[in-house]
């Protein structure tokens, strides 16, 4: 791997040090719109942008996995408070997905993932996390990110 770029080494340590040949680095760098030079310079953006795909990949091992897809993960991440949050200010944030999910959702997405969903209830990061993973697997939801408003 005499030519192996910084993302590159990046992602293939997200997927827990799995290689990947030129061809799929060539692929993935097309599906996320990564020009050489934004490869050369890894800004924060970049990196982010590969961490998640990586994150998706390991979540759709065989699916396909759009920009806009890993765009939404991001927003969804960005968009979640980092440490703890009430179960309201989680319900307004689930309420900005499209379509809206009704409340009776929400706490059967709560059961689903091994976290029940109540208004009065801390949410700690680890809970957050599920919460996410569980967004970023369902592709029947999406944020719309005009509607989104930063919670915490």
């Amino acid at each position: 791997m005499a030519n192996s770029s910084t993302l590159r080494l990046i992602y293939q340590c997200e997927l827990g040090n799995q290689k990947i040949c030129d061809r799929t680095w060539y692929r993935i760098k097309k599906r996320l719109g990564i020009t050489k030079d934004k490869e050369e310079r890894c800004d924060p953006e970049t990196l982010e942008l590969v961490k998640a795909y990586a994150f998706m990949r390991s979540l759709y091992p065989k699916g396909a996995i759009t920009k806009t897809k890993v765009m939404q993960y991001i927003a969804i991440k960005k968009h979640l408070p980092e440490f703890s949050c009430s179960g309201k200010e989680l319900q307004e944030v689930l309420q900005c997905l499209i379509p809206s999910p009704s409340d009776a959702t929400i706490y059967r997405w709560g059961k689903e993932i091994g976290c029940k969903f109540s208004v009065y209830r801390i949410y700690n990061k680890d809970e957050i996390n599920k919460w996410v993973e569980f967004l970023a697997r369902n592709p029947n939801f999406s944020f719309p990110y005009s509607r989104v408003k930063k919670v915490g």
